[in-house]
């Protein structure tokens, strides 16, 4: 004999692993570059994660993988899986590590306490 649940089920929430809010920053971002007929990416890798860089590099043929690496500053011999290892090693030390930049936001370590008064004014020291 089988008995009803009489009480209401409630949302369940459980622990994936997936951050929903970046998810749904992916799908927006997808769509906005859509809209705007965005062609290209940011960098010469054509992706920003390494996920999507993998999964295009799956798609890529040995051509395409040496004319990207030309792009990325690799060296474009060996076979497929040697460059696709070679172009996933400098995909991580270049944009998930964030070596290689030419540009930086920071400001060098400098020893001012050396500096007269005005080398302190001439470089807004204080």
């Amino acid at each position: 004999m089988a008995t009803k649940n009489t009480k209401k089920s409630k949302d369940l929430q459980y622990i994936d692993g997936k951050n929903e809010q970046l998810e749904k920053d992916k799908e927006n971002l997808s769509r906005l570059e859509i809209a705007l007929a965005v062609k290209e990416k940011r960098n010469p890798f054509q992706s920003d994660t390494s996920e999507d860089f993998e999964n295009k590099l799956k798609q890529m043929t040995l051509i395409e993988m040496q004319s990207m690496a030309v792009a990325c500053g690799v060296f474009p011999s060996g076979n497929k899986t040697t460059l696709k290892n070679k172009l996933i090693k400098k995909f991580k030390s270049k944009i998930l590590l964030g070596g290689d930049k030419v540009m930086t936001t920071s400001r060098p370590i400098v020893d001012t306490s050396s500096f007269s008064e005005e080398q302190k004014k001439l470089f807004n020291i204080d």
